[in-house]
C-alpha cells in the first residue's frame, strides 16, 4: 500500500490583491513541499482572493 502525504491550507487570502496572493500561495506550496506533502488543497477562491459573496 502506498501512502500520500496531503496538506490542507487554512489561511486568509490576500483579499483582492492577485500578485500578493500568488506570492503567498507559492510560499505555502514551498512550505508544504518541505514538510513532505505531495498534494496541497487550497480553499475555493483563494486566488485571486475574491470574497465568495461577490
Amino acid at each position: 500500500m502506498s501512502r500520500v502525504r496531503v496538506a490542507a491550507v487554512q489561511a486568509e487570502p490576500k483579499w483582492l490583491n492577485l500578485s500578493a496572493g500568488v506570492e503567498q500561495t507559492i510560499e505555502y506550496i514551498a512550505s508544504a513541499e518541505r514538510g513532505g506533502a505531495q498534494v496541497i488543497a487550497f480553499p475555493e477562491t483563494f486566488l485571486p482572493g475574491f470574497p465568495w459573496w461577490m
